[in-house]
């Protein structure tokens, strides 16, 4: 399993928030062919509804499409 974090930097600071979760798993199918499953996106509630879970994901997704093993991306 894989876990991707999404952080938001503050303006004029240094630290950065945890703006959510989400988790990759992924199933070999044959010995040169992966499966990838996203799942369990978790975006906390501060900062839902401002587009993170969807660049979350396009970015986990564009991972995916990178590697050369992957056959299939399902959710």
């Amino acid at each position: 399993m894989i876990y991707y974090v999404i952080f938001k930097k503050l303006k004029g600071k240094t630290r950065k928030n945890v703006v959510g979760v989400c988790s990759k798993y992924v199933f070999r199918i044959s010995a040169i062919k992966e499966r990838h499953r996203i799942s369990q996106v978790f975006i906390l509630p501060p900062y839902q509804k401002s587009g993170h879970g969807k660049e979350l994901i396009d970015i986990i997704y564009k991972i995916s499409l990178e590697d050369a093993k992957c056959f299939e991306i399902t959710t």
